[in-house]
């Protein structure tokens, strides 16, 4: 059970996250730098100086403290404060921590694997314990089981996450459509969204703007919008209305998308089980138009 002390370290290391992500649009330059060493360095910044933290971020130390009174803090010690309860928060669910084999032009293919799943593992446990992104998943599957139509866009090597993620939509009963390319034919597809339809955007490096463009037209037609991505700073992730963010590291020259894989199931096993009966109901009109013996093996 959470005790009060719990709930105010989660509350106040989320709320800070969120006050970046719902301010970033209108940030210049310099705050953009900030921002990006804040998300990545929460940990230094809980402990250090303004001066340090400017040092680090390659700024000055007066726009650290104006960035502080952008996300609406009194001060840097009050905006520190915030960092400083977020660390909290990661201590109170500590789990083991696992060593990986670096991964060299000698490493063995034994090696190679160890060391990619422990980096999976890993990528897994940040995600699952990003504080954000308690509210944000709660959001989420109350906006998806309302929607009357869900929209789910994703571009290039994201076209399979958002593929999957409609396929599995569709099993639990929801309309979901497709859209794979950022082109005309996209835009066109998209031009049906309407007031209480959904739209789920994956949004990881290098960012596309069709995807951007997309969640903004979305939100001009009161669409509900979630964002799946590497940062609450991803340009698509600062129009959305609630965002999951997954850990994407790698040990090779692409992202790992095993989180993201993971909250694509979370959020179908919650839709699932709030929605059992419509949802077995359409699994059950799926089984009776396959064709008799479809899953045999000859």
């Amino acid at each position: 059970m959470k005790t009060a002390g719990t709930l105010t370290y989660l509350r106040e290391g989320a709320d800070l996250f969120e006050r970046i992500r719902n301010a970033s649009g209108t940030f210049p330059p310099s705050f953009k730098k900030v921002a990006t060493y804040v998300i990545a360095h929460t940990q230094d910044v809980a402990f250090s100086s303004a001066a340090k933290v400017a040092a680090a971020a390659g700024v000055s130390e007066s726009v650290v403290v104006r960035f502080a009174g952008e996300l609406a803090y009194a001060g840097y010690p009050a905006m520190q404060q915030a960092a400083q309860a977020f660390v909290r928060s990661q201590l109170l669910a500590p789990s083991a921590k696992l060593e990986a084999v670096p991964i060299t032009s000698a490493s063995t293919p034994l090696e190679v694997l160890r060391s990619v799943i422990v980096q999976d593992i890993e990528n897994l446990r940040a995600t699952a314990e990003y504080v954000p992104n308690e509210n944000a998943f709660a959001r989420a599957v109350d906006v998806l089981l309302e929607a009357q139509r869900v929209y789910i866009v994703g571009f290039r090597g994201l076209r399979h996450l958002a593929g999957l993620m409609a396929f599995l939509l569709d099993l639990a009963s929801l309309e979901a459509v497709l859209i794979s390319h950022g082109d005309a034919d996209g835009f066109h597809m998209a031009s049906r969204m309407r007031k209480g339809d959904a739209l789920i955007a994956f949004a990881f490096g290098r960012y596309t703007r069709a995807t951007k463009d997309l969640v903004e037209l979305a939100r001009t037609r009161e669409v509900s919008t979630l964002v799946i991505c590497d940062t609450v700073m991803a340009p698509a992730a600062r129009e959305a209305d609630c965002v999951l963010q997954t850990a994407t590291a790698s040990s090779s020259f692409h992202n790992s998308y095993v989180a993201a894989v993971a909250c694509i199931n979370a959020l179908v096993a919650a839709i699932s089980t709030r929605a059992r009966a419509r949802v077995s109901k359409r699994l059950r009109e799926i089984d009776a138009v396959l064709p008799p013996g479809y899953f045999d093996v000859p």
